[in-house]
């Protein structure tokens, strides 16, 4: 098993979990956009990084 962090966004397994009670609107928050802009920029210099590891381990990898 794997331990799973606390989240507003986790769905309960016990069933009690309802699509049509949930919320579709996104939350309201203070950030403005350029604070957005510079957390995609931060997330997507990882991903790339995080892509290179994984195509380098593929690349290396015998079968």
């Amino acid at each position: 098993m794997f331990a799973v962090s606390k989240s507003q966004y986790l769905v309960p397994f016990d069933g009690s979990f309802t699509i049509a009670s949930s919320s579709n609107v996104p939350p309201v928050s203070t950030n403005e956009s350029k604070d957005y802009k510079m957390k995609l920029e931060k997330n997507i210099d990882q991903l790339q990084d995080l892509e290179r590891i994984l195509y380098t381990h593929d690349r290396t990898q015998s079968y």
